[in-house]
């Protein structure tokens, strides 16, 4: 029976995903089969309050007690949970959690390549994107936010370039801190009760959600006044205020010229965090429903059946042009350097580009029952987050890990094994590479989990 009710539910939830508005959204089928969900007694416990409202504040999901015996489905519970926290109004009403006083923005590497940890302010600094190696070596910079596979330059269809930003937690600053001081001795990310309590000890207090553990995270923004031009509601995004640069302007050439404040709206996610028996981290991913289509494919129907759901571009999208096929999309058209200009590729123009999520969950698209466990999980959250919720316009598109904990680049990969954000991976969506074909290590160092683990100068700011 209860299975039953549930799919009902989904069922629901399914229709009014698809019924919201005329715009283009990345299909959620009804009838797959409920592999992975949240129990509505357990959800509401996510919710500070105990019982679920729009916009109500989330709970960190515990990473100090993750289960040892865990199932696929309890790394995309805490995912999802992880999320939804950090996009809940802070205790004090101002803002959102990871823009506020738990968590620290990340500079930019420069020329020097050290970075250093910056509170946030009621303005956030926003950058485009810059040539990223694949994996740091001999102390080479990565150069902040940069394009995974290459240095291309993203530009919405309203016209609007594509901003990152880079952000770490109280637990994640203070534990770098100590650990590069010589105070704290662990050799990996935190992963135990005893972990979290080594690292209060040296922060002379206990650090608050400190059961989160270690978190980085990478966020991908757009110019929040240009989505009406291509029909988007820009009321159906997380928003921030930012700076970001303004440009001198050819057709080929973009040259920086100052910088302005506006509201930014948040695209893409990606969420990096130790928990218990796993100190390679969960990572995962997260992007807003109406980014681009994605390819088709297979997942299990309630009665055991495949499914399969095809590409479809028709509709409003923020990264592709309605009816674009998938032929020539994700295609690279500029590039910007370390000082900012943005230069187009040779017999191209400066402009948009027609964007697809090429593994619409992380998984290639035949493969239906990882695809399976990933809609479910994601129909599950959105049939009972309500639908005012600016939080339910994202889904999770993935999320990787190894099993047993092993860090990589040995250990069996388990989730998510090709995926790419199409915010923030655009133009190396590669179905023989992942997050791990570039984040590896053993130790902490110059070839780190971590990319901008080696280059942070060691110093907490004061708030």
């Amino acid at each position: 029976m209860r299975q039953v009710l549930m799919v009902a539910v989904m069922s629901l939830a399914a229709a009014s995903f698809h019924s919201r508005t005329a715009m283009g959204q990345v299909p959620l089928p009804s009838d797959v089969k409920p592999t992975c969900v949240v129990s509505e007694a357990d959800f509401a416990k996510w919710f500070q309050s105990g019982s679920v409202s729009p916009g109500g504040a989330v709970l960190p999901a515990d990473s100090v007690n993750f289960p040892l015996d865990n199932t696929n489905c309890d790394f995309y519970k805490w995912s999802w949970q992880m999320f939804l926290w950090m996009n809940s109004p802070t205790d004090t009403g101002a803002g959102i959690v990871f823009d506020g006083a738990e968590f620290y923005d990340v500079s930019p590497g420069g020329s020097s390549g050290k970075r250093v940890l910056l509170p946030n302010t009621k303005v956030d600094s926003f950058l485009t994107r810059t040539r990223k190696t694949g994996v740091i070596k001999n102390g080479v910079p990565t150069d902040e936010t940069g394009q995974a596979g290459g240095g291309g330059t993203l530009m919405a269809q309203s016209g609007s370039l594509l901003y990152y930003g880079l952000h770490v937690n109280n637990v994640y600053a203070y534990f770098l801190t100590g650990q590069k001081t010589g105070a704290l001795t662990q050799t990996t990310f935190p992963t135990t009760a005893a972990d979290l309590a080594a690292i209060n000890k040296y922060a002379g207090f206990t650090l608050p959600d400190g059961q989160a553990l270690s978190l980085e995270l990478k966020t991908s923004w757009v110019e929040a006044e240009t989505l009406e031009s291509i029909g988007l509601d820009s009321s159906q995004y997380v928003l921030v205020q930012g700076s970001i640069p303004t440009y001198a302007k050819t057709d080929t050439t973009w040259t920086p010229s100052g910088t302005t404040t506006t509201t930014m709206a948040l695209v893409g996610m990606h969420i990096v965090g130790s928990v218990q028996g796993h100190p390679e981290m969960i990572w995962a991913s997260f992007e807003h429903i109406n980014n681009c289509p994605a390819n088709s494919y297979d997942y299990t129907t309630t009665s055991g059946a495949t499914g399969t759901v095809p590409y479809n571009s028709d509709g409003r999208w923020l990264l592709t042009q309605s009816g674009a096929m998938t032929s020539g999309a994700n295609s690279e058209l500029m590039n910007t350097n370390s000082d900012g200009v943005i230069t187009a590729k040779p017999g191209q123009q400066i402009g948009p580009s027609n964007v697809y999520r090429v593994f619409p969950w992380g998984n290639l698209g035949n493969d239906a029952k990882d695809n399976t466990d990933i809609v479910s999980i994601n129909l599950s959250v959105l049939s009972q987050l309500p639908q005012s919720d600016v939080r339910s316009n994202y889904v999770m598109i993935g999320a990787l890990w190894n099993q047993h904990g092993n860090l990589p680049p040995g250990g069996n990969q388990i989730g998510s094994k090709t995926m790419a954000n199409s915010t923030m991976e655009t133009f190396h969506q590669d179905a023989s590479m992942n997050c791990f074909s570039c984040h590896q290590g053993t130790s902490f160092g110059q070839d780190d989990l971590s990319h901008i683990y080696f280059n942070i100068v060691p110093v907490i700011p004061t708030k």
